[in-house]
């Protein structure tokens, strides 16, 4: 689950819920643990993330959606209509608030698991 310790530990948890009282557990169990961990975490943990977001902090995140494997501050910039000086400070927000990551060659992507998709579906 993209190496969130909090995510890992949440299906473990939810794994072990669904099997119950089996001493093993099963494919079923862990697609079930899985589905229960990422609707947890979306009401724990992506619901709580956006309602503390900026306008602005939205925007620049939503600004990086297209981009699959790395998003550049420049076409981020341009999609918000504004120019790189003042997406950056966008940048700088999300990046200090672990919403955001620099990656090699200068692109940014997301730190929180799960983010993107749920930034995908929902409308202010």
């Amino acid at each position: 689950m993209d190496g969130f310790a909090y995510l890992i530990q949440l299906v473990g948890y939810f794994t072990w819920m669904e099997a119950e009282d089996s001493q093993t557990i099963a494919l079923d169990h862990a697609g079930q643990g899985v589905s229960a961990a990422r609707d947890d975490f979306r009401r724990g943990v992506l619901e709580a993330t956006y309602r503390e977001m900026s306008a602005g902090d939205r925007a620049f995140a939503r600004s990086m959606l297209p981009d699959n494997h790395g998003s550049k501050l420049a076409d981020v910039a341009r999609r918000m209509d504004r120019t790189t000086s003042y997406a950056s400070t966008y940048k700088r927000r999300l990046l200090k608030q672990g919403i955001i990551g620099e990656r090699a060659g200068g692109t940014l992507d997301f730190d929180v698991p799960i983010l993107r998709e749920f930034l995908a579906e929902t409308k202010d």
